[in-house]
Parts: structure tokens; sequence; C-alpha cells
């Protein structure tokens, strides 16, 4: 049988790369909850015994591989070479579009390329490993024989940076890479691309309102997770048949009448706001009082509840129905209107209520000219504002249209489908919406795993650099929150991480037999330094720094230890230049000398380029110096310590 797991989880173990861009024969053994550790010396498998880690990270969490190095050594290689090999099933069959050339272990699987020499198959078999060769892919060969083991597992890759190589496609891989989504959204997002010379949204644009979407869904459900205070105000964005292809699709089965029916109910709304048909100067002005476009924005939502299931479900309701549905002014039961509409129409109610709408004054001759796109009047009634309220009150109505519309959506087989779009005022700072990028990404991934009919309640996440963005202070945290988002905020589904990063603090969270460090030299191949080499768990983020990211020179700026080693010749060449009878120091370059001195951080090396200057110029200002700056010292921290003892 394929894929037999003694722990019940599926694992990636092991896989030897023969040759991926700067890799040549790399083994490499990922943290997993198995027994052996493997080498391939290209004529047999070696196992070897592995011993158990006395970490525990969880019991949705089967293993955590970092891999970690200087920038070029082939972190980002390793982990395309080993989505090329282990994410290749496609949904109802298998494809080898993907060529790989090595040796994977998949649970108790042995996939290797059928050329490679492999002289103790007996020994893998004895051991308990299933071996398979394979012509191009690993999983090529699988036909109708999977097992319920291999479907059960699931690829994720994240990476926030804009990079091509991260456009994985076609395989079993749910892409959620700043690429991968970038060009989802544009070719299934809900903007509408328009035609007919008129304005075609951005691909930015459409990223932007499916990731300001996934934010909000994700802040909304597990804000007391978040480690930062919230915006002041949500936003609401409404759209019409003009600008969300969900809501213009059209069905041959909906009649004529319907199409007709539904275009005059949205004329008629739009009508309220201004005249389409008039001809408006410069100096004309309209006002649109704040409960009336609350008014007309809840008709639409409406209207856009019956566009959504009429185009979704093909079923005529009958255009009177639609009207009493679309004209009373409070929630209620409408006969012949679906239970499901009236649910939603409901709470698009109970935000009406709670959203604050100031009156409108605009210039209809001023919008028209400046609006290319759809009808300008939309504008309007784009926008609903609804504060973030101490008691949270409204963030639960929120969340609970955001579900209704995820419920709809998915119902009728169109999950990436919405009817309106999210943001909020003010934004996010850089650092958290880094955070929110990758935790409601992963949200969203879980999502819609458990809601798929595949079964998959195991996923292996490949996290590319998750930390970009991070303050020193989340990076601190950064394995807490994912550890405790995985294990406390998902269910039905167990993981193994697989992260390549740049953060000393990441790595001091693990155990150095759960970290691969990767050194390579100019021209030369991706090697791994061996882990009983360095220590990570605890250990000091200097010592870190020089050991596992190669920073060999030093852990300061390259700018200031360039400056730092000036100011070291200068007091060399005064030093040696003492004993000449004419030599004299100006006292400008001196001071300039000086006051770099009293700027460098480290104390030890402060003192001792003192003690330099004091020997090469015997100024005794320098010694007075040093002492004023200790002084200072000294009274900013009674200062600090004064602050918190109050």
């Amino acid at each position: 049988m394929y894929f037999t797991s003694n722990s019940g989880y599926v694992e990636l173990k092991y896989i030897w790369i023969k040759k991926y861009s700067v890799i040549d024969k790399l083994n490499i053994n990922f943290n997993h909850s198995g027994v052996h550790e493997f080498r391939y010396d290209e004529r047999r498998i070696v196992l070897s015994n592995k011993t158990k880690g006395s970490i525990d990270f969880g019991e949705r969490i089967s293993g955590i591989t970092a891999i970690a190095g200087k920038n070029g050594s082939g972190k980002s290689s390793v982990c395309e070479a080993v989505l090329s090999a282990v994410a290749t099933f496609k949904e109802g069959m298998f494809g080898n579009e993907i060529v790989f050339d090595g040796i994977v272990c998949f649970n108790n699987t042995f996939f290797y390329q059928q050329d490679l020499i492999i002289e103790n198959l007996d020994e893998i078999r004895e051991a308990g490993y299933v071996p398979e060769p394979f012509e191009y892919s690993p999983l090529q060969n699988m036909r109708g024989e999977w097992t319920p083991d291999v479907i059960r597992a699931g690829f994720v890759y994240y990476s926030n940076v804009l990079d091509m190589r991260s456009g994985f496609g076609m395989t079993n891989l749910s892409n959620i890479s700043t690429q991968a989504i970038l060009e989802d959204e544009y070719k299934y997002g809900t903007d509408y691309p328009t035609t007919g010379g008129q304005t075609m949204p951005s691909e930015i644009g459409r990223y932007r309102l499916g990731q300001g979407y996934r934010v909000m869904r994700f802040y909304l459900r597990h804000r007391d997770f978040i480690p930062f205070r919230g915006p002041s105000q949500f936003v609401l964005r409404s759209t019409y048949s003009h600008n969300n292809r969900f809501l213009n699709i059209v069905d041959e089965t909906v009649s004529q009448e319907i199409q007709e029916y539904l275009a005059m109910e949205e004329a008629r709304i739009f009508a309220q706001v201004a005249d389409a048909g008039s001809a408006y100067d410069y100096q004309a002005r309209r006002t649109l009082r704040g409960v009336d476009a609350k008014y007309l924005i809840h008709q639409l939502y409406k209207l856009n509840l019956l566009r959504a299931y009429t185009a979704a479900t093909s079923k005529q309701i009958n255009p009177g129905v639609m009207h009493a549905f679309l004209s009373v002014t409070t929630p209620g039961i409408v006969d012949g209107i679906p239970p499901l509409l009236q649910i939603g129409a409901q709470l698009h109610a109970a935000i009406i209520d709670r959203a604050e709408k100031e009156d409108l004054e605009f210039s209809p001759h001023f919008m028209r000219s400046h609006y290319e796109g759809g009808d300008w009047r939309f504008l309007i009634l784009a926008t609903l504002e609804l504060e973030n309220d101490s008691d949270a009150q409204n963030a639960v109505a929120l969340d609970s249209l955001l579900r209704f519309e995820k419920a709809f959506f998915s119902r009728y087989g169109r999950s990436i489908g919405r009817i309106s779009n999210y943001s909020f005022s003010p934004y996010f700072s850089s650092g958290e919406y880094s955070f929110l990028t990758l935790f409601s990404r992963l949200m969203d991934v879980v999502d819609r795993y458990s809601t798929s009919s595949q079964g998959r309640d195991k996923l292996l996440l490949f996290l590319d650099e998750p930390e970009i963005g991070f303050h020193p202070e989340w990076s601190k945290k950064f394995l807490k929150y994912l550890l405790k988002f995985l294990n406390e905020r998902t269910t039905g589904f167990d993981f193994q991480l697989i992260v390549t990063t740049h953060s000393p603090y990441f790595l001091s969270d693990l155990p150095s037999k759960h970290v691969i460090l990767l050194d390579r030299e100019e021209g030369e191949a991706t090697r791994i330094v061996t882990s009983g080499k360095f220590e990570t768990f605890g250990a000091n983020i200097n010592d870190l720094l020089a050991d596992s990211f190669f920073l060999k020179d030093g852990a300061i700026g390259e700018f200031a230890k360039d400056i730092i080693q000036g100011i070291i010749d200068t007091l060399n060449r005064w030093r040696l230049q003492l004993s000449e009878p004419q030599f004299r120091i100006p006292d400008g370059e001196k001071v300039s000398v000086r006051e770099i001195i009293s700027l460098v951080g480290d104390s030890i090396v402060r003192n001792k380029l003192f003690d330099m200057y004091w020997e090469a110029t015997g100024d005794r200002m320098a010694v007075s110096s040093e002492i004023a700056q200790l002084e200072d010292r000294i009274n900013k921290l009674r200062l600090r310590n004064d602050d918190n003892n109050r």
C-alpha cells in the first residue's frame, strides 16, 4: 500500500535533489515523527536512527523544519525543488508537467527517479519502506491506485514577496503567495472586467479588493488573537452589476423579462440619487440625506442578492414579488422570496441601522465628467462606514454578514464570490498588514480545504520568509503566534511546517535538529552545515546572527563598521606620527573623531576607542567627555526607572 504512516500523519521526511538551480546532490532530512534519518550516497540509501525531540509543538504539529542561511545560499531553491517533487497531484488525475530528478520519502514510501542506482532496495523494504520508481515526477504512476492517505494530504505555499518564481500552478498545491493571489484575483476576483473602451480594473486594484476581504474576515473572526489595536472604522463598499462579475452573470435559462426587470430596478435605485438624462452645468449641486442614502444602499444590496441568486440558480422569481422585497422598509418575511435571501437582507439591515452616513452634497456635472466607467451615481452609494465600537457589537454584526455571504456563494459553487467589498479606516501599518496577510491567508486556505469534497486533513505548509515586515518584537513571538493559531484556531487538520527564514529570533525558538543551515560560496553548490556545529534553542541573538547567517565579520551595519574602521586607522596614524617634532593634530579633526567615538553604542568598543584617542592625543577633554556621557546615561536610566515605578 502506498503512503502508509505509523504516526497517523502524512509527512515529508526526506529529499535528495540531484540538480536544481544552485543545488547539486543535496541530502535534506526534514523534522518528522518517524524513526529514521536518511542519506543517499549515489549507490545506497543509508538509514540511521532518529532521536526523538524533547520539545512539544502541539498535538496538531508533526514536525517543524527551519531553513536558514545567507542570501543566495539556496533557501528558496530548496523550497521550489521540494514543491516540484511532492506537489504534483492534480485534481482527478496525476500529471508529470513538473519534472523532478531525485529521491523523496513521503510517509513510508521512497519515490526515486528510475535511472538512479539504489543497490539496497531489499534493505529499504525490510525497514518498512516501499520503494517506488518514477520517470518524470514522484506521483505520476499512481494512476487509480492511490490510497486514502494521499488524498488526505494538501500542500500550501506562502510568500509575501512579489516574486515571479512563486507562481507555481497546475499542481496539488494551494498557492497563497502574493504572486499567485495577484494572478487569481485578476482572473477570478469580484471586480468585473469592463469593455467598450471603459477603464479596465488593474491587477493591483483587484488584488487590493480580495486582500481587503480576506483581512476583514480574519480580523472579525479572530479579534482576540491579534496583538495590536484594531481600526477605528470598518468600511463596506457596495458593488453593482457593472463592477461585480458575479452579479453580471446572465444564464441562458434566465428569461429576458427577468433580466430587463433587474436592470430596471437598478436604474430606479440610481434615479433616486440623480437623473442620468439631465444636463447638469458645473454650478449645479445635489444633496442626498444620509438616511436616504442608507435606504438606497440597502435596496441595492437586496437587488444584488436577487441578481446573485438568479444567476446562480437560474430560478425565476415573480417580478412583483421581487419588487415587494426591494420596497419593504423594515426587515420582514416576503412571501415568495427564498429564506436565505431574507436572512441576508436582515443581516444587512442590522448593519444599516448601526452605520453612519452623513448628508452628501455633490456636483453631478463634476462626477459624471470624471468617472469614465459605469454609472457615476453608484459612487454616492458605494461606501458605508461602521464604527469599531468598544463592545464589539458592530464587529459581531459585520462578521455575521460576511459569514452569510461566504455561505451564500459557496452553496452555489462560487466560493470566491461576494456581494460587497470591505476595508478599514485608517489602514494598518506595514508590519500589522504583514501579520494580517499571513494569518488571513492561512485561515482562508484552511477554510477552503475544510469545505472541499476531497476530505483532506493533513496539510504541509511551506512558508517562505513569513516574518518579512515584522518588528523585532513580533519576530520574537512569531513561532508562538503561528503555533497558537494552528493548534487552537483550526479544527480537523494536522500540520507539518517547513519555513525558510532570516530571523534569528525564529531560530532561537527551535533546537538545532529542527534547523537546516545552508551555506554556499560564490561559484559553488549549496551545502548543509552539520547541526552539531551550532546551537540555536534559546541562543544569544548575536551568536545566531554570526553562526546561522554567516556574518563572519560582525553583526553591526557595514556603513557604521567602515566609519569605525576609518577612526581606528586615523588613531593608529596619529600614534605613529607622535614622535615627529612638527606633527600637530588640527583641533577640528580631533573634535570630529571624538564626537564619532562618543556615538558608538557598544560600550566596550567605545571605551577602547577613547583609550586609543587618549594615547594618540593626550587630550584630557576626551576623559571629561566620556564622564559627561556616562553621567547623562545614568540620569536617563534614573528617569526611566522613576517612570516605571509610577
